[in-house]
């Protein structure tokens, strides 16, 4: 995906807040970028979608972000949309990767911690509610993730939930990703892996 495809995710809707370009850190050479897109809903059920807080929540959380209000049409029980596109990774970066996106997640928590309202939502269902979506743009393929909110699983709470999603599922998602490459890839590729790792071991 060029840069033009990836910024064409943002197309739409209006500027709140643009990136300087910094980026949320570096991994293997490359500047990471978050960019966050929400489409505020008609009903408020788990997260305070008011536009200056969403942006004061990030703000202190991250150094650089871009910020934009989706405009889009509604039912009267559609939640509030929060996309979160980080742009920058490569395969390659392994471990680095991973261990940066495990600190990513925890200012992401910081940030969507302080929007959770205190009021409990009633009569709620997995299909219902305010949701948050991940995408991670690895070596310019995008690999998705979402969470609802709130979710009745069990007797886990949405705080609980959320904090789960942020803390673990950008790094879970990149390892599930550089894994599936790892087993689609080329046979030659996969034979060239097994020797470099047999020579290790020997």
């Amino acid at each position: 995906m060029t840069k033009e495809a990836e910024s064409g995710l943002f197309d739409l809707g209006t500027s709140i807040r643009r990136s300087d370009g910094s980026g949320i850190g570096k991994v293997a050479g490359s500047a990471v970028q978050l960019r966050i897109a929400i489409d505020v809903g008609s009903t408020w059920y788990a997260l305070d979608a008011r536009l200056d807080h969403v942006q004061s929540a990030f703000e202190n959380a991250f150094s650089d972000f871009e910020l934009r209000q989706e405009i889009g049409v509604h039912s009267m029980v559609a939640g509030t949309t929060i996309d979160l596109v980080i742009t920058g990774l490569s395969a390659g970066a392994g471990i680095v990767a991973v261990e940066f996106l495990k600190e990513a997640g925890k200012d992401l928590w910081k940030a969507l911690r302080s929007l959770l309202q205190e009021k409990k939502s009633e009569g709620s269902s997995a299909v219902v509610g305010d949701t948050i979506r991940l995408t991670l743009v690895i070596d310019g393929d995008k690999v998705p993730s979402s969470i609802t909110l709130p979710s009745p699983i069990g007797e886990i709470s949405r705080e609980e939930l959320l904090k789960q999603f942020c803390l673990d599922e950008a790094a879970e998602l990149y390892l599930r990703e550089v894994e599936r490459r790892k087993r689609v890839a080329p046979l030659s590729d996969r034979l060239e892996a097994y020797k470099k790792t047999k020579k290790k071991v020997e």
